[in-house]
């Protein structure tokens, strides 16, 4: 900010391009980390934007609104609830007014990416509302979505912008439907695999994966509602090649929030996979979502994402369980000290967050694994 001050009083576009690549490292940095300072690049903005509608620069300004938006609501997701709220109804906001402006102008690509970005703010809004409340502005995100997907060259001109709205609808569709609903999953499903050829097209990693991760999530929805147990099967198997593939592109340490919940994903079609496999594989299926647990908790700690890092205990305490059952295993008493000393963890964070029907589940599930544990006999290893 001094920096930009100090060019303010020699050359007002000097100090607006200071202002906006200030922001610009700041919002990069920030969404590859836990942690952030979006709040001081949009401050940035804002001045930037002062600056070129006292010039009556209309256009520019309607610009610096867009990318204020666009940090905005990366700032939202990482906020508490009512935080968030708050933040998504001003990134809207911002959005409807660089919108009037830029559709009007000659600049089709931040026309286009305002009307992308105000898309997955209104998706955002609606999954804060949930309920019909929440229906309609998701109505209007797939409307949006839709139009610039229709728009004459997207694809020629603009690619990356091609595979941001397609993959962008899909989730729009997620987010409207129940995962129990069919019609809105193929079609989640078919905007996903289109943004995974855009995006390849495109030379755009961060959508690719992306476009992976999504068709992983509903591919697995997918396999739940197909009664074939063949095909199921070949679903859930489809499903880990996706997740392992956008791996390749979320490393920890650049993209820890979405490495954590791409290992969180993987882990539970895994660890389904092997429950249904119920054969000589399942072992092998039940360690490898043992391992995606933990690269998860290398990331949802329980001081910053608690209730994640319960349920992520409880679903290795329930693979431990498993385990314990499989033909053959030589580590019942261990698989049930496991067991329970996981189900014991997270109980002690439902009981303090107050989730008492996950805290009885544990608790009984703990409590299951002792009489087991109990029962066994003193030369049991």
């Amino acid at each position: 900010m001094g920096a930009a001050d100090f060019f303010c009083a020699f050359d007002v576009d000097e100090s607006v391009m200071t202002l906006d690549v200030v922001a610009n490292r700041i919002y990069e940095a920030g969404r590859r980390s836990l942690d952030s300072h979006f709040q001081v690049a949009s401050d940035l903005l804002d001045k930037a934007t002062e600056a070129r509608l006292d010039q009556g620069n209309e256009q520019s300004a309607a610009q610096f609104k867009y990318k204020a938006a666009l940090i905005t609501r990366n700032q939202a997701l990482k906020e508490s609830r009512d935080k968030a709220s708050d933040l998504i109804d001003r990134a809207i906001r911002l959005n409807r007014e660089a919108k009037a402006v830029l559709v009007h102008g000659e600049d089709a690509f931040f026309a286009t990416t305002t009307q992308i970005n105000l898309g997955n703010c209104l998706m955002d809004k609606g999954k804060q509302l949930g309920g019909e409340a929440g229906i309609i502005y998701f109505d209007e995100a797939i409307a949006l979505f839709e139009k610039v997907l229709a728009q004459k060259g997207l694809e020629q001109d603009f690619p990356e912008l091609a595979c941001h709205a397609s993959n962008n609808l899909g989730t729009a569709h997620l987010a409207k439907s129940e995962n129990n609903d069919l019609e809105a999953l193929n079609a989640a499903l078919e905007s996903f695999r289109r943004a995974t050829a855009l995006s390849a097209q495109a030379n755009q990693p961060d959508i690719w994966a992306a476009a992976h991760v999504n068709t992983g999530n509903v591919l697995a929805s997918l396999s739940d509602l197909n009664e074939n147990a063949d095909e199921k099967a070949f679903m859930r198997i489809q499903a880990i090649a996706a997740y392992c593939a956008a791996i390749e592109v979320y490393p920890l340490s650049f993209f820890p929030y979405q490495y954590g919940h791409t290992q969180y994903g993987l882990a539970t079609i895994l660890q389904a996979h092997a429950m249904a496999l119920q054969n000589e594989l399942t072992e092998l299926y039940l360690l490898r979502a043992i391992g995606s647990y933990e690269e998860a908790l290398k990331v949802f700690s329980e001081g910053s994402d608690p209730l994640m890092w319960a349920r992520i205990q409880t679903y290795l305490g329930t693979i431990y369980a498993a385990h314990s059952e499989l033909d053959g295993t030589t580590s019942v008493r261990h698989d049930c000290e496991t067991a329970i000393a996981h189900f014991q963890k997270a109980a002690r964070v439902f009981e303090t967050e107050g989730y008492t029907e996950q805290l009885a589940t544990c608790s009984r599930a703990a409590k299951t694994m002792q009489q087991k544990l109990d029962s066994l006999p003193s030369s049991d290893v």
